[in-house]
């Protein structure tokens, strides 16, 4: 299968394959951003195509959820299906609940496997947050969720050294600082 996937994927512009990558659930940004800079990709391209794919994907999400819910609970076999999906989505509710809408922030922002847009617009969906109070976090989360997956694949001195880089360096030490923060005073 992964075979297959690769030989499709031969005769597409790297732009376009980091873009697609970073649409999978699951992986999403996390493992389009150092393919696509393994594959030869500047880093700051990366992390643009990745993170623009994934706010593309959110914005969709954020509107189509309702309508593909309404679908879902109008058959009786996909109905179950549907309620497992959002019985294993609400197990994160408690971060929301305990931070707001910025809960979206971190749930995003910190790059585990699971983390990403799927997994954030669907949280936002069935704990029935407003789009604006939606998306905002979730952007932000994914741009220093891709800061964050850039530091750990390049480290942060090879990020410094990259043109425009210092200032990308400087918000993922930032992030790492400020989760760190709310780590020591338990609140993550």
């Amino acid at each position: 299968m992964k075979d297959r996937i690769l030989e499709l994927l031969q005769n597409v512009p790297l732009e376009l394959q980091v873009f697609i990558l970073s649409l999978v659930p699951v992986t999403g940004l996390k493992a389009a951003i150092p393919y696509g800079i393994v594959r030869g990709l500047a880093p700051l391209e990366a992390v643009f195509l990745a993170v623009f794919s994934e706010i593309l994907l959110i914005i969709i999400l954020l509107l189509g959820l309702p309508v593909l819910a309404y679908i879902l609970c109008a058959f009786s076999w996909t109905r179950c299906w549907y309620d497992k999906l959002v019985g294993r989505v609400q197990k994160h509710r408690d971060v929301v609940d305990r931070y707001g809408p910025w809960g979206l922030f971190l749930f995003v922002a910190i790059p585990f496997p699971g983390s990403g847009a799927w997994s954030g617009a669907l949280l936002a969906f069935v704990l029935g947050l407003p789009f604006w109070r939606s998306a905002v976090p979730l952007t932000v989360g994914l741009v220093v969720s891709g800061v964050i997956v850039v530091a750990a694949s390049l480290g942060l001195k090879a990020m410094a050294a990259l043109e425009g880089g210092l200032e990308v360096a400087l918000i993922a030490a930032a992030a790492v600082a400020f989760l760190w923060w709310l780590k020591k005073r338990k609140r993550l």
